[in-house]
């Protein structure tokens, strides 16, 4: 079953879609009711093994990264430019 909302796939436990939180209606709660008693309790890989919550924040994580990057290489460039203003003046 999909969900309504997001289109993506309802879990097997729950009443409640895992990507969106969009609640599911009764509907949707008999259907797979009566799914699982016709295959037998078959259930999804994300409830059998979870969902990797570390690859949703993934993206957040490389703009920060750049941003450090960035800052570093800006304050080395400010830093040599000072250092020859420094040794052309001395001469």
């Amino acid at each position: 079953m999909i969900c309504k909302k997001c289109g993506k796939a309802l879990p097997s436990e729950g009443a409640i879609c895992t990507f969106c939180g969009a609640s599911m209606n009764k509907d949707q709660l008999e259907t797979r009711k009566q799914m699982q008693e016709k295959n037998n309790q078959a259930r999804l890989m994300s409830d059998k093994y979870g969902i990797d919550k570390s690859m949703l924040y993934k993206q957040e994580e490389q703009k920060e990264n750049k941003l450090i990057g960035l800052a570093v290489i800006l304050g080395v460039l400010l830093f040599l430019v000072i250092l020859v203003i420094i040794v052309n003046v001395g001469k």
